[in-house]
């Protein structure tokens, strides 16, 4: 249950970056065709074109890499993922939630889940230790 809380609380953040770079992508070809549609640059677009060319080509690249590099983290499974180490201690830099809350119910979650974790090793400890007899 709490894999699916923190999936639903981090993956909003990370829709909203995805979101915000399709804007801007879209806010930058909307501009580049207001450009192009102006007769006094079209008229010297031969002197110009490869450093148009170029530019929209880095912006693409550069663009799409940041857009690629954040891949969703918190899905139902990365959030269970990452649920099962908040209550084995191990700890993961590269998984974390980005929300204010999502890092506060984390911390609710470490301090209740590893005691909850402790118990559950000794009990399959115990179970453990009388079935070997």
């Amino acid at each position: 249950m709490k894999s699916k809380q923190l999936s639903c609380l981090d993956c909003n953040h990370e829709n909203e970056h995805n979101h915000d770079w399709i804007t801007i992508r879209r806010n930058f070809s909307s501009r580049f065709q207001e450009i192009l549609a102006d007769d006094a640059i079209m008229e010297n677009i031969t002197t110009f074109e490869p450093e148009i060319v170029k530019i929209i080509q880095d912006f693409d690249a550069a663009s799409y890499a940041l857009y690629v590099e954040v891949e969703k983290k918190f899905t139902f499974y990365g959030a269970l993922f990452y649920c099962c180490y908040l209550c084995t201690t191990i700890k993961h830099t590269d998984i974390s939630p980005y929300s204010l809350l999502g890092r506060t119910l984390s911390y609710v979650y470490t301090v209740v889940g590893i005691p909850l974790f402790i118990v559950f090793l000794l009990d399959f400890g115990m179970l453990y230790a009388q079935l070997v007899k």
